[in-house]
């Protein structure tokens, strides 16, 4: 890719002959470049999350569904009284009643694991045999576009297509997966579009915005647009600026800053202005308080939120250990890599690995509750999940249980029998 402005005399002669209309038309589609630009992620970051949460929320009632059958008695998953006593769940086997089993769990964790799997499936074909440029999160691949080394197929709409696709269906099998990486692919390959006014994969080419159609602007619309990315994951415009400007783009100037800036802060305006207008049937339409894509939660109690000087050793060990975590964490992911590298080397293998580890993640998320001892979930806290867990890494999983009326959000299905299977046994004193 060819980078460098042209510096010579004819060029700058015929810069000289330009008037000022025409310069400020110039610099005002750069702006509305980057508008559309923002817009256009953010909205893409809406789809994903909505798709995603949708895709996840089928496969757990799906798996609910399981605890119920020709051979069930029916039972009302949505009245809390229902689980204050585990006979409330009993299979009926026409002469008597037996109390829930282990083979209705086993139904249960087969839908579970099925679902799973096909939707692993989805996403590793699309990777694996569609567009195999968008398989992983795609930072290092856009970043070795902005140094100057043309990746083939990287900014194309298949590609973006297959990145959308592959990750909601990723993340709603249950995979150790997330959406910011692939928002900042998505993000580029959306700058690439529109900045350019063509797609090669549509077989489209307008007549618009051709004086933008060199590698230097392309690369310029690249950066806002993998900043876009980041301020739609995580709701901070001012760290997708600082992402591109100190760890993805190698050119930079002052004037793609602030038009870096505002494309980041299109992103995450439109990203919060679409998830208001769902967020409670449509009745907080307006509120821009979503973080994002991701959200670590937020504080037990709202009214204790001091910080003490006896707790800056607590953050520091904290500090210490997570960096000492992720030095580990690099390591051996390179390791894995290299490994992967050399056993892996056919697609069938790619996706037979994909599929195993959905297998097993599935089947983990089943197991832990029975792992892990019952606890009150009633708190203070209680409502503060009910919105921010719509929008975090991943969507809940089986692990949270009940032993009263109170939970700390709205469950699922799923949650809701596997809360009354597990918990109803233990406090029934039957392992």
């Amino acid at each position: 890719l060819d980078y460098d402005i042209d510096a010579s005399s004819i060029f700058e002669q015929e810069l000289q002959r330009q008037s000022d209309d025409v310069r400020r038309n110039d610099m005002l589609a750069r702006w509305i470049v980057c508008m559309g630009i923002g817009i256009a992620t953010g909205a893409v970051a809406f789809l994903i999350d909505i798709f995603g949460a949708k895709l996840f929320s089928l496969k757990m009632a799906a798996a609910g569904s399981g605890y119920q059958d020709t051979h069930t008695n029916p039972q009302n998953f949505t009245d809390p009284q229902n689980f204050s006593n585990p006979q409330n769940f009993t299979a009926s086997t026409g002469a008597h009643e037996e109390p829930i089993g282990e083979w209705v769990f086993a139904k249960a964790l087969a839908i579970f694991v099925g679902c799973s799997l096909v939707l692993a499936s989805v996403a590793a074909v699309l990777c694996i045999y569609v567009e195999p440029v968008s398989s992983g999160s795609g930072i290092a691949e856009v970043k070795t576009y902005l140094q100057g080394v043309k990746v083939p197929r990287l900014l194309r709409t298949t590609t973006l297509l297959c990145k959308s696709v592959g990750v909601m269906f990723s993340v709603a099998a249950g995979l150790m997966v997330g959406k910011e990486g692939p928002m900042i692919h998505c993000g580029a390959v959306i700058a690439a579009g529109l900045s350019q006014g063509s797609s090669k994969t549509c077989s489209l080419r307008t007549m618009w915005l051709k004086r933008f159609r060199n590698d230097h602007d392309k690369r310029d619309f690249v950066s806002a647009g993998a900043a876009a990315g980041v301020a739609a994951a995580f709701g901070a415009p001012i760290g997708g600026v600082l992402f591109a400007m100190e760890e993805a783009a190698l050119y930079w100037s002052q004037p793609l800053t602030w038009r870096t800036f505002f494309c980041a802060m299109c992103s995450t305006l439109t990203l919060n202005v679409l998830l208001s207008a769902v967020e409670s049937g449509g009745s907080s339409f307006g509120q821009l308080s979503h973080p994002g894509l991701i959200t670590f939660g937020a504080f037990i109690d709202a009214d204790d939120q001091q910080w003490n000087l006896r707790e800056l050793p607590v953050f520091g060990a904290i500090g210490v250990i997570c960096g000492l975590l992720g030095a580990l964490f690099i390591s051996l992911n390179e390791r894995m890599t290299r490994w992967r590298t050399l056993v892996l080397t056919t697609k069938r293998s790619r996706l037979a690995e994909a599929l195993f580890i959905a297998g097993m993640t599935a089947v983990l998320c089943m197991a832990i509750p029975f792992a892990l001892p019952c606890v009150d979930t009633a708190s203070p806290s209680e409502h503060t999940y009910t919105r921010t867990h719509k929008h975090t890494h991943n969507p809940p999983s089986t692990h949270t249980r009940r032993t009263n009326t109170h939970w700390a959000y709205e469950p699922n299905p799923l949650q809701k029998a596997m809360n009354a299977l597990v918990c109803g046994q233990l406090n029934a004193s039957v392992v």
